[in-house]
């Protein structure tokens, strides 16, 4: 069973995924004191629900992955309402981002873990839905703070068997840190995705990754507004991935999101209006047509349904 926000589908009962995505990111602060910044909250689950229906209807999107962590202002009893609202459905993470709170950072890695644990297996915040991934991220260089995060996601996995969204600095060489990390706590590769790979343009970093037997996040989708690869050369590693035998290695999609607070205003409405007015659509409306026409037609049932199935199926715990 893979679980999803208020309840659990069989992994062959979920349809077409979009592996890394969020509803809204904004800080927790946000919700706690500031809420005027994201406007009434009835107006705004409209608004994501009704993104969400439109790429049901455009694209047959049954499912998204949202990866956001109590840091990144995770609201479980939103998510809930977005679902029943739009009819897709969302599976919801524990973990932490890149600014884990103190009280996780003062416990034990132990102690953490245990708090992960009960997200997957009892509930997040006294709701019905339980998380089916854990989010670990770094920045530039790994931290003592992400460290302690990312052991005690190591620790949360090999009790549950839940997959890990790692997110890392592609320009800065630390997705093969990271590997390393969780690999000397004991966890498998095959059951971590290490987000944002394709921000650089070196082939041979993904394919090194890819060869250890990681899923490769190609999740910022076009890809222009943070810099690195170019979105056409974002889309040439797909097919070169694709041809060198790594397609069922891939979690394709855009690390989106239908509102935040993480930047200026005037940032985020030339986001919106010049880096992706796609939005969640893009890959749909421009990857998968290229690499249609580059001879690979229907992966797109491989990187948006068997993948995402096979990603969030859990392994067997300790």
């Amino acid at each position: 069973m893979i679980s999803v926000a208020g309840g659990s589908v069989e992994a062959g009962r979920l349809g077409r995924t979009l592996p890394h995505e969020h509803l809204i990111v904004t800080s927790p602060e946000v919700w706690a004191g500031w809420t005027a910044l994201l406007g009434p909250r009835d107006a705004l689950i409209e608004k994501v629900a009704g993104e969400l229906a439109a790429i049901r209807a455009e694209h047959g999107i049954d499912a998204i992955i949202d990866p956001s962590t109590p840091d990144m202002g995770r609201d479980v009893r939103l998510v809930e309402d977005v679902c029943a609202r739009s009819g897709v459905a969302v599976v919801v993470a524990t973990g932490s981002w890149l600014r884990p709170p103190r009280s996780f950072l003062e416990r034990s890695d132990e102690e953490l873990a245990r708090h992960f644990v009960a997200e997957i297996a009892d509930g997040i915040e006294g709701t019905r839905s339980r998380a089916g991934v854990i989010k670990v991220a770094s920045g530039e260089r790994l931290d003592a703070g992400a460290e302690k995060i990312f052991r005690a996601a190591a620790l949360a996995h090999l009790a549950t068997g839940v997959p890990i969204i790692a997110h890392g600095e592609a320009r800065t060489g630390q997705h093969p840190v990271l590997a390393d990390l969780l690999e000397s706590v004991g966890v498998s590769p095959g059951a971590v995705c290490l987000a944002h790979v394709h921000d650089t343009g070196d082939y041979r970093y993904l394919a090194d990754l890819a060869r250890r037997g990681y899923w490769l996040g190609l999740d910022r989708f076009p890809g222009a507004f943070r810099g690195g690869a170019s979105p056409a050369e974002r889309i040439d590693q797909v097919a070169r991935l694709v041809a060198d035998g790594y397609g069922p290695q891939l979690c394709v999609s855009h690390d989106w999101c239908t509102r935040t607070t993480l930047m200026s205003d005037a940032d985020e409405r030339r986001y919106r209006t010049e880096y992706n007015p796609d939005g969640f659509s893009w890959c749909h409306r421009h990857l998968i047509p290229e690499l249609d026409r580059r001879g690979l037609a229907g992966i797109e049932a491989q990187l948006f349904t068997d993948n995402p199935r096979r990603f969030l199926t859990p392994r067997a715990g300790r």
